[in-house]
């Protein structure tokens, strides 16, 4: 087994919106997502050695209720944008909760 006491793991963007069938996102990743299994192998990873790692970062994508902070976005910020995903404070923005065991790390 690997060594993980010098590594972070850092995870990006595990939220309702992409995740949850309430999401706003849901739809346009549900497919890549369920062909990955990035959520479930992410859970794999977490259930197997989170512990042994030296660090385990949960890093939410938040934006202010107008987005201002995007100054002319393109791709796919545009389209957070468009939609109103990962506003702060919503539900969209909020980690899955399968991720909840987190916390007691």
């Amino acid at each position: 087994m690997h060594d993980f006491s010098k590594t972070a793991l850092i995870l990006i963007g595990f939220q309702n919106d992409y995740f949850s069938p309430k999401g706003i996102l849901y739809d346009v990743v549900e497919e890549s997502s369920r062909i990955t299994g990035v959520v479930e192998n992410t859970l794999s990873l977490l259930t197997a050695c989170a512990e042994q790692f030296a660090l385990v970062v949960n890093t939410p994508i938040h934006f202010t209720q107008n987005y201002s902070e995007l100054k002319n976005p393109i791709g796919i910020l545009k389209a957070i944008a468009d939609v109103g995903a990962f506003k702060a404070g919503s539900y969209g923005a909020q980690t899955i909760e399968q991720l909840d065991f987190l916390a007691m790390l």
